[in-house]
């Protein structure tokens, strides 16, 4: 953050978003601060990050884990993963070695003239990634039952991907 103010400010949200980072020492926490600054130089996405997903300094191996997971997030997206993070942080605390395979049921439950378009999706809304395939599924088979007939859903869907976040209610 820009003053000591808001850092002090975006400190204790951390804290209260995520209890278990009290139980770190300083040193700890200043190591996987610094870690998280090296591998995020983008001052705006490592804040989204912090504060949308701050148990990730939780992670004991943040040194060898975190650029794995920058580089798996990079290629599902094909985006700077900083620009992914900053949209989508909780991506971040997914298992980066499942991600290709996550990818892939994605790409399964979407329909033929969606799933090409994936990647674009992606870029759009990082956070589809963190859906369940069947989820998304349902959500766009709900669409199609709820749009009318002239509506182009697999065009509506690939121009917002995030209609396949709504609740079919």
């Amino acid at each position: 953050s820009g003053s000591a103010a808001a850092a002090t400010a975006d400190a204790k949200r951390c804290f209260k978003l995520c209890a278990g980072l009290k139980v770190l020492s300083a040193e700890t926490t200043r190591e996987r601060l610094s870690i998280l600054a090296q591998a995020l130089p983008d001052a705006h996405a490592r804040r989204r990050v912090l504060l949308g997903a701050p148990s990730l300094l939780l992670h004991v191996n943040l040194a060898e884990t975190l650029p794995r997971k920058l580089a798996a997030l990079a290629m599902a997206t094909g985006q700077a993963a900083e620009r992914t993070c900053a949209a989508a942080p909780g991506l971040l605390l997914l298992d980066h070695e499942q991600l290709e395979s996550r990818l892939a049921r994605l790409r399964d439950a979407l329909p033929d003239e969606l799933s090409v378009h994936l990647p674009r999706m992606l870029r759009r809304y990082p956070r589809l990634l963190s859906r369940r395939p069947e989820v998304v599924r349902a959500a766009y088979e709900a669409l199609v039952e709820l749009l009318p007939p002239t509506c182009d859903v697999a065009r509506a869907v690939g121009a917002y991907p995030s209609l396949l976040a709504t609740s079919p209610d």
